[in-house]
């Protein structure tokens, strides 16, 4: 192949693929160095991919600073010099390849990267429970009781999916506990002042909860996410100093919304999902609840092993992030935070 001609394919390619010439100039650079890359990661429900490892001149750029980053705060500094996500030819969306023709979680993610290198090194067993069909595993259930203790509260727990993985030889369950589930309808209503009590738990204490934490060998060793909110048991909840959740509806010709039940203790000791209503202040800490916690094992680095990343928050909440792990000397660590 000549030199005209070689030049002829280079320009027809960044015509076809809008790839500028720094774009290939950056390329060139990773090619000639293996230690460099950018590796992105979306979640489904994510407006855009979010960097989770900046490898630059055989150096980790996103390290463990204990800094929570704002990607569009840096996108022109940190990463002006690194191909956005959607240049990267390498584009792979974490399903068969890290699940095998086992059970899938109901939400996807994407994998971006500008490094060769296999992303899932370590394959993940994921089950999902219903409230009849609960694990018998003690230990869970000991840990988010009494982390639940912690805060006040007597619900029961409720364990709802589980990630059981080796992670660089470590057994790791990954497993969170929720007693919330939601209806589809977000309809605003105006209360007629009936039902202010409402059906009551006999457990005293409830609480709406997710919480998620890793086992390692059986034993909780990572709060990876918790969100807990007390439930009142009376009206006092929607005035000035209230939590604006209750199990009973606000006073006559206040606004609220009830699209959210939890499962507490009901008759005889059995859990049952009780009508949580709330108002608008309520609102704010009930959106939250709607975006339960999303995982995935993957090797973002390019070291041979995999990283656990968390994503906390869906598109609609002010608290989204995406949060990376380590093994360090054998003990999973918080390594990297970064918001949109």
């Amino acid at each position: 192949m000549t030199n005209r001609t070689v030049i002829f394919v280079l320009i027809v390619f960044m015509f076809v693929y809008r790839i500028s010439a720094k774009d290939l100039a950056w390329a060139a650079a990773s090619n000639g160095n293996e230690a460099d890359s950018i590796t992105y990661i979306q979640f489904s429900d994510m407006q855009e991919a979010l960097p989770v490892s900046y490898i630059w001149k055989g150096r980790q750029v996103l390290n463990g600073d204990g800094e929570n980053h704002v990607y569009s705060k840096l996108h022109d500094t940190l990463f002006k010099q690194a191909l956005p996500a959607e240049k990267l030819f390498y584009n792979v969306k974490a399903g068969k390849a890290l699940y095998g023709k086992g059970k899938h979680p109901d939400y996807s993610c994407r994998v971006m990267t500008s490094g060769r290198w296999e992303l899932f090194p370590d394959a993940v067993k994921y089950q999902a429970y219903s409230l009849r069909k609960q694990p018998q595993k003690s230990n869970w259930n000991h840990y988010f009781k009494k982390y639940l203790k912690k805060y006040a509260a007597d619900s029961p727990v409720v364990i709802k999916e589980s990630f059981t993985f080796d992670w660089n030889g470590e057994k790791m369950e990954l497993v969170t506990a929720s007693n919330m589930s939601f209806r589809t309808e977000t309809h605003v209503q105006m209360s007629d002042g009936r039902n202010q009590k409402g059906a009551l738990p006999q457990n005293r204490n409830a609480a709406l909860y997710t919480i998620s934490a890793l086992f390692q060998n059986g034993t909780a060793v990572l709060d990876v996410f918790s969100n807990i909110q007390k439930v009142s048991r009376s009206s006092k909840a929607f005035g000035p100093s209230g939590s604006g959740i209750s199990f009973g509806k606000p006073p006559e010709g206040e606004a609220y919304q009830d699209y959210a039940e939890c499962v507490q203790l009901g008759e005889n000791g059995r859990r049952k999902k009780f009508r949580c209503y709330f108002d608008m202040a309520g609102e704010f800490e009930m959106r939250e609840y709607r975006y339960f916690p999303e995982f995935l094992a993957c090797d973002v680095d390019g070291d041979g092993k995999s990283e656990m990343v968390a994503y906390c928050g869906g598109s609609g909440s002010l608290r989204q992030r995406i949060v990376v792990y380590r093994l360090v000397n054998g003990k999973p660590e918080r390594s990297f935070s970064i918001a949109p």
